[in-house]
């Protein structure tokens, strides 16, 4: 009889071995799917809402310069100078300011890819009736001006929006 006590003990701690064995490749299980999620969801997550972050970086931070004179009409050549100014932000690749025009009711709009400002850095870009479609007695008769910056975010483009616009447009002094 001694020797079914034995027995039944010995049966006993081979349950509690595998219910130690169970526990313990649970929580392996739980910090390997906890590692995946890590590695897996988060930088696809931060790829979403890292674009619209930059959105409003690039929207608080890429300007008109309208004092100074730099922003003008120049009747002679028919040529809009805008004067893009860029705040100190870096984390934001600026990749092009939409020109947006408004002339007797109607919008029109161009692509500026040129030389752009860099953080602390002002740029004059000019802007022909030609790269607008307008024709030469629509350029004098402009009503508002507005850009809106294009950001390049992991290989795409992405146009933030208008982040600045003035009604008044002087005539380029010569």
């Amino acid at each position: 009889m001694m020797r079914k006590k034995v027995n039944k003990n010995l049966d006993f701690n081979k349950r509690a071995v595998s219910a130690v064995v169970a526990t313990v490749l649970i929580i392996l299980i739980t910090v390997v799917a906890v590692g995946i999620i890590w590695k897996v969801v988060i930088p696809m997550i931060n790829n979403i809402i890292n674009p619209s972050t930059a959105c409003f970086d690039a929207l608080s931070q890429v300007g008109l310069g309208t004092e100074g004179g730099y922003t003008c009409l120049n009747e002679t050549n028919e040529t809009l100078y805008l004067q893009i100014t860029r705040g100190e932000k870096e984390n934001f690749e600026l990749a092009g300011i939409q020109v947006i025009v408004s002339v007797r009711g109607n919008t029109y709009s161009t692509e500026y890819t040129g030389d752009l400002p860099g953080p602390n850095e002002d740029k004059v870009i000019n802007v022909t009736n030609e790269s607008l479609g307008l024709s030469l007695d629509d350029m004098g008769k402009i009503e508002k001006v507005e850009i809106a910056p294009i950001i390049k975010s992991g290989g795409t483009t992405k146009n933030c929006g208008t982040s600045a616009s003035t009604r008044v447009i002087p005539t380029c002094s010569e």
